[in-house]
């Protein structure tokens, strides 16, 4: 016969046996494993506390997660979310737990269970956390890029200088590193920097939609956020280091409504090549 500590023991590493326990201690404790004066003490235990202090021990074996997400964690906290949130992850962190994992594989898993966690509730305090932790799950993987890719070297054929639309647009782009874009319906920098510095006020922003460029500068080894109009994204979106600009400006064309003049993209692919982001190369067809 187990012990009301045998019970508890279990009840930390087993979170589906909690689960059952919180849901209907009766049945979960039907099967002789505690004597009747230990059971009738267990019926009146505050199971609520147990599962929290559950999320709690999985909530510090996480630490390491907030190097790369500092904002969201603000968030959570701010929020009174983190104990509830990690009861809720334990079950998964136990399933999955192995020895010797790279941290980076435990980090993209608690991620995906946060997105889908925060994307189910409608409540705007999740809705909050959901967007920033887009954006800083864009930016960390930014960061890993720089430290998979190498610095650039030279590249046969490139070109600094071209005078002509029609020289330029036989040129094929390369973005300097890595780029990710993603489209977000207010500006998640700005909640982001309010968390970090302890100046949050608990509002959803207004809906102001903005997309953001997510760099991995490999020429500085920076990882940076660029602030794109809809046009530049556009354009951005069909850089795929083999593509010449002809064709990128067709694609853009045909997706994009108004007026959209030579002139408008010679201008941009200027400004890109000039800042550093792309990489101008002669194309061997």
């Amino acid at each position: 016969m187990n012990s009301v500590e045998s019970i508890v023991a279990r009840s930390l590493t087993d979170p589906t046996f909690l689960e059952a326990l919180i849901a209907n201690p009766n049945k979960a404790l039907d099967s002789g494993c505690l004597d009747s004066k230990a059971k009738s003490e267990f019926l009146v235990a505050d199971l609520a506390k147990l599962r929290a202090f559950s999320g709690f021990i999985c909530k510090v074996q996480h630490n390491f997660l907030w190097e790369s997400l500092p904002a969201t964690r603000k968030l959570l906290a701010f929020f009174g979310m983190e104990i509830e949130l990690f009861a809720a992850y334990r079950k998964t962190q136990i399933s999955h737990k192995t020895k010797n994992e790279e941290r980076r594989i435990s980090i993209v898993r608690f991620i995906d269970f946060l997105k889908s966690y925060s994307k189910r509730k409608q409540e705007p305090p999740f809705q909050i956390v959901h967007e920033v932790l887009r954006h800083e799950r864009a930016s960390w993987e930014a960061r890993l890029t720089l430290q998979a890719t190498p610095r650039p070297s030279a590249i046969s054929g490139s070109t600094d200088k071209v005078t002509t639309w029609s020289e330029l647009r036989r040129l094929r782009p390369i973005v300097n590193g890595s780029m990710a874009l993603h489209e977000f319906s207010w500006d998640p920098t700005v909640v982001a920097a309010a968390a970090l510095e302890e100046r949050f006020d608990g509002k959803k922003p207004r809906q102001r939609p903005v997309i953001l460029g997510y760099w991995g500068d490999s020429s500085s080894s920076q990882a940076r956020i660029l602030r794109l109009e809809r046009f530049e994204a556009s354009v951005l979106c069909w850089v795929d280091g083999r593509r010449a600009i002809r064709q990128i400006v067709d694609k853009v064309r045909r997706m994009s409504p108004g007026d959209l003049r030579p002139k408008d993209f010679q201008g941009l692919f200027e400004s890109m090549a000039e800042a550093g982001i792309l990489r101008l190369s002669v194309t061997r067809s």
